[in-house]
C-alpha cells in the first residue's frame, strides 16, 4: 500500500479540497499528484465535495459524419478492462498505420483506415495493455501508462519516437500560446519535413490518449490529416458510439476538434497557476516508422 505524502495533502487542501478527499485521491492514484487533482475535479472523483470552482467551456466543431470511419466497438464495450487501456490501443493504431506506408508513399488511407482497423486496434491494445499489467511489479497501482511506458515493457519493431522526443504543452485559451497545442503540432509539423513520411503523434491528456496521423509534405494537398479515437464522443455535433477514424481536409480543421475534445479548464481564482498548467497540461509523441537495420 502506498504511502501518502503529507507535503502533496497541504498542496490539495491549499487548493480547497478536503482533507479526506485529497487523501484518498492520493491514495488511489498512488500519490501522482497530476492524476490526484484529475480525480478530484472529476464527476466521479467527488468534484462536489470539493471548494473548487472548475470551468470548462464546451465546445463542438464542424465534422462532416458521412466521412467519418466507425468500429463496432470502443474501449468500453470490454468493461474495466478496457477502461484505461487507450495509450495501449493509441500506440497499436499507430503501429499498424505506419507499418502500411513504405516512406512518402501515398497508398490509400481508406484502404487502411476501415471498421475492422478499428475493431482490431482495439482488442490488440487491449491486450498489450494486459500483458503489461500481468508482468508488471506494480500492476496494481498503476491504470493509466504513458507511451513511455508501454515502449520500455512492450517495444514496438514498427515504431520509433521521431527526434526531438515528447513535447510538453499547456492548453489555454490563447491558441498562438507558444507552448499551446497549435504551436507545437506546427513545430513537429516543420521538423518532419525532411524525413517527408507520414507522421503519427500520440496526444495524452490524463486520462486520455488519441492518435493523430499527419500526411508528409507531398502529400499535404491531397491527403487528410486523421484523428483516431477509441473513446465514444459528443462533441461532433452527434453522438460517435465506438472507436472512429475521423478526416480533416487541413491542419485548422483537425486543431478545431481536438480544441472540442480537450478544452481548456479554468480551475478558479483559488487555484495557484502552477496547478491549473498542470491540470490542462498535454503530451505530445511524434511517432515515425523504425526500418530494420541491416
Amino acid at each position: 500500500m502506498s504511502t501518502v505524502n503529507n507535503s502533496d495533502v497541504f498542496q490539495l487542501t491549499a487548493m480547497g479540497f478536503s482533507d479526506s478527499d485529497a487523501r484518498e485521491a492520493l491514495r488511489i492514484t498512488s500519490g501522482n499528484m497530476e492524476l490526484a487533482v484529475n480525480h478530484l475535479l472529476s464527476d466521479v472523483g467527488g468534484a462536489s465535495s470539493s471548494a473548487a470552482t472548475t470551468s470548462t467551456v464546451a465546445e463542438t466543431t464542424s465534422v462532416d459524419l458521412t466521412t467519418v470511419i466507425q468500429g463496432t466497438t470502443s474501449q468500453y464495450t470490454f468493461s474495466n478492462v478496457g477502461r484505461s487501456a487507450c495509450t495501449c490501443i493509441a500506440l497499436t493504431a499507430a503501429s499498424m498505420f505506419l507499418s502500411k506506408f513504405d516512406g512518402s508513399s501515398s497508398g490509400d488511407v481508406q484502404d487502411v483506415l476501415s471498421p475492422e482497423f478499428l475493431d482490431r486496434m482495439i482488442t490488440q491494445g487491449i491486450e498489450t495493455y494486459q500483458q503489461i499489467l500481468t508482468t508488471s511489479s506494480n500492476s496494481t497501482a498503476v491504470e493509466h501508462m504513458s507511451a513511455e511506458e508501454v515502449l520500455q515493457q512492450q517495444p514496438n519493431v514498427h515504431l520509433q519516437i521521431a527526434a526531438g522526443g515528447v513535447r510538453q504543452g499547456v492548453l489555454t485559451h490563447d491558441r498562438d500560446y507558444p507552448l499551446g497545442l497549435k504551436a507545437l503540432v506546427e513545430g513537429i509539423l516543420m521538423e518532419s519535413r525532411e524525413s517527408n513520411e507520414w507522421i503519427c503523434l500520440l496526444m495524452t491528456k490524463t486520462p486520455e490518449t488519441i492518435l493523430i496521423c499527419l500526411p508528409p509534405p507531398s502529400l499535404a494537398t491531397e491527403s487528410s490529416f486523421w484523428l483516431i479515437d477509441s473513446h465514444p464522443r459528443t462533441q461532433f455535433g452527434n453522438t460517435i458510439e465506438s472507436a472512429y477514424a475521423c478526416p480533416h481536409p487541413s491542419l485548422q480543421a483537425l486543431l478545431e476538434s481536438l480544441y472540442a475534445i480537450f478544452p481548456t479548464t479554468d480551475l478558479g481564482p483559488d487555484i495557484p497557476e502552477m496547478m491549473a498548467e498542470m491540470y490542462n497540461s498535454f503530451d505530445l509523441y511524434p511517432l515515425q516508422r523504425q526500418y530494420p537495420t541491416n
